[in-house]
Protein backbone atom coordinates (compact mmCIF):
# COMPACT_ATOMS: atom_id res chain seq x y z
CA UNK A 1 0.00 0.00 0.00
CA UNK A 2 1.19 3.23 -0.98
CA UNK A 3 -0.04 6.85 0.59
CA UNK A 4 0.08 10.14 -0.74
CA UNK A 5 -0.66 13.28 0.99
CA UNK A 6 0.45 16.55 0.51
CA UNK A 7 1.07 16.96 4.10
CA UNK A 8 4.07 16.01 5.85
CA UNK A 9 2.08 15.88 9.10
CA UNK A 10 -0.74 13.54 7.98
CA UNK A 11 2.20 11.56 6.57
CA UNK A 12 3.33 11.18 10.04
CA UNK A 13 0.24 10.10 11.44
CA UNK A 14 -0.38 7.53 8.81
CA UNK A 15 3.11 6.08 9.54
CA UNK A 16 2.49 6.03 13.39
CA UNK A 17 -0.30 3.95 12.76
CA UNK A 18 0.71 2.01 10.25
CA UNK A 19 -1.35 2.84 7.39
CA UNK A 20 0.63 2.46 4.36
CA UNK A 21 3.61 0.33 3.58
CA UNK A 22 5.10 3.22 1.55
CA UNK A 23 4.28 7.12 2.19
CA UNK A 24 5.03 10.19 -0.10
CA UNK A 25 4.81 13.36 -0.09
CA UNK A 26 2.04 14.72 -2.78
CA UNK A 27 0.16 17.67 -4.06
CA UNK A 28 -2.25 14.72 -6.13
CA UNK A 29 -3.99 18.37 -7.88
CA UNK A 30 -0.92 19.36 -9.34
CA UNK A 31 1.92 17.39 -9.16
CA UNK A 32 2.75 13.89 -11.15
CA UNK A 33 2.11 11.01 -8.80
CA UNK A 34 5.37 9.32 -7.89
CA UNK A 35 3.87 5.75 -8.78
CA UNK A 36 4.88 3.58 -12.04
CA UNK A 37 2.34 3.40 -15.25
CA UNK A 38 -0.22 1.14 -14.85
CA UNK A 39 1.15 -0.33 -11.34
CA UNK A 40 -2.04 -0.19 -9.08
CA UNK A 41 -4.92 -2.61 -8.98
CA UNK A 42 -6.82 -0.67 -6.54
CA UNK A 43 -6.63 2.99 -6.42
CA UNK A 44 -8.31 4.76 -3.49
CA UNK A 45 -9.23 8.34 -2.13
CA UNK A 46 -11.00 9.05 0.99
CA UNK A 47 -11.33 12.72 2.70
CA UNK A 48 -9.70 14.22 -0.49
CA UNK A 49 -11.50 15.84 -2.80
CA UNK A 50 -13.63 18.20 -0.72
CA UNK A 51 -10.02 19.66 -1.01
CA UNK A 52 -9.24 19.88 -4.40
CA UNK A 53 -11.37 22.57 -6.56
CA UNK A 54 -10.44 20.96 -9.47
CA UNK A 55 -10.32 17.19 -10.58
CA UNK A 56 -9.19 16.09 -14.18
CA UNK A 57 -5.11 16.15 -13.09
CA UNK A 58 -5.68 13.95 -10.23
CA UNK A 59 -8.45 11.45 -12.03
CA UNK A 60 -5.41 11.57 -14.86
CA UNK A 61 -3.22 10.27 -12.38
CA UNK A 62 -5.30 8.15 -10.63
CA UNK A 63 -6.20 6.01 -14.35
CA UNK A 64 -2.80 6.45 -15.08
CA UNK A 65 -1.43 4.74 -12.35
CA UNK A 66 -3.80 2.03 -12.39
CA UNK A 67 -3.87 -1.06 -14.39
CA UNK A 68 -6.35 -1.44 -17.16
CA UNK A 69 -9.15 -3.58 -15.51
CA UNK A 70 -8.28 -2.52 -12.29
CA UNK A 71 -10.34 -0.69 -9.61
CA UNK A 72 -10.76 3.39 -8.84
CA UNK A 73 -12.86 4.22 -6.01
CA UNK A 74 -13.12 7.60 -3.85
CA UNK A 75 -15.34 9.09 -1.96
CA UNK A 76 -16.69 13.03 -2.60
CA UNK A 77 -19.03 15.71 -1.55
CA UNK A 78 -21.66 16.27 -4.16
CA UNK A 79 -24.15 18.93 -5.61
CA UNK A 80 -26.59 18.84 -7.71
CA UNK A 81 -25.33 21.21 -10.56
CA UNK A 82 -23.74 21.07 -13.53
CA UNK A 83 -20.08 22.38 -11.59
CA UNK A 84 -17.70 22.67 -8.75
CA UNK A 85 -19.30 24.38 -6.03
CA UNK A 86 -17.20 26.38 -3.27
CA UNK A 87 -17.98 27.18 0.31
CA UNK A 88 -16.16 27.84 3.44
CA UNK A 89 -16.76 26.06 7.10
CA UNK A 90 -16.40 27.81 10.26
CA UNK A 91 -12.53 27.39 10.32
CA UNK A 92 -12.68 29.47 6.78
CA UNK A 93 -11.34 26.47 5.23
CA UNK A 94 -12.85 26.26 1.57
CA UNK A 95 -14.67 22.81 0.82
CA UNK A 96 -15.40 21.59 -2.84
CA UNK A 97 -18.40 20.02 -3.82
CA UNK A 98 -18.16 18.31 -6.89
CA UNK A 99 -21.01 17.64 -9.90
CA UNK A 100 -21.41 13.98 -9.95
CA UNK A 101 -23.07 14.56 -13.59
CA UNK A 102 -19.42 16.15 -14.23
CA UNK A 103 -17.33 13.85 -12.54
CA UNK A 104 -18.76 10.66 -14.51
CA UNK A 105 -18.64 12.60 -17.66
CA UNK A 106 -14.92 13.13 -16.98
CA UNK A 107 -13.81 9.55 -15.99
CA UNK A 108 -15.98 8.19 -19.13
CA UNK A 109 -13.67 10.36 -21.20
CA UNK A 110 -11.13 9.00 -19.55
CA UNK A 111 -11.75 5.16 -20.22
CA UNK A 112 -13.40 4.58 -16.81
CA UNK A 113 -16.36 2.64 -16.56
CA UNK A 114 -18.96 3.28 -13.75
CA UNK A 115 -19.43 0.53 -11.80
CA UNK A 116 -21.81 1.79 -8.95
CA UNK A 117 -22.32 5.50 -7.32
CA UNK A 118 -23.44 5.03 -4.09
CA UNK A 119 -26.21 7.27 -2.67
CA UNK A 120 -26.00 9.75 -0.58
CA UNK A 121 -24.61 9.56 3.16
CA UNK A 122 -23.63 11.51 6.12
CA UNK A 123 -19.51 11.77 6.26
CA UNK A 124 -18.42 13.08 9.31
CA UNK A 125 -15.01 15.40 10.03
CA UNK A 126 -14.14 17.01 13.25
CA UNK A 127 -17.62 16.63 14.43
CA UNK A 128 -18.92 18.43 11.34
CA UNK A 129 -21.47 16.38 9.24
CA UNK A 130 -21.74 16.97 5.14
CA UNK A 131 -23.05 14.85 2.71
CA UNK A 132 -20.85 12.39 0.92
CA UNK A 133 -21.10 9.50 -2.32
CA UNK A 134 -18.38 6.86 -3.30
CA UNK A 135 -17.59 6.48 -6.73
CA UNK A 136 -16.41 3.17 -7.76
CA UNK A 137 -15.19 2.27 -11.47
CA UNK A 138 -12.94 -0.09 -13.65
CA UNK A 139 -10.57 1.47 -16.34
CA UNK A 140 -10.76 0.14 -19.47
CA UNK A 141 -8.09 -1.57 -21.70
CA UNK A 142 -8.53 1.83 -24.14
CA UNK A 143 -8.48 4.03 -21.18
CA UNK A 144 -6.79 6.89 -22.23
CA UNK A 145 -4.86 9.76 -20.18
CA UNK A 146 -5.69 13.38 -21.64
CA UNK A 147 -2.34 15.34 -22.42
Amino acid sequence: ITGLDISQGMLRECADKGVADNLKRCDVEHQRFPLPDHGSDLTVAGGVFEFLGTLRHTFSEMVRTTRPGGIIAFSYTPNTGSRTQVYSDDDDIKIYSHSSRQIERLLAGMGVQKLAHSPRFTGLDNGHAYPNKVFLGRVLPMARIPG
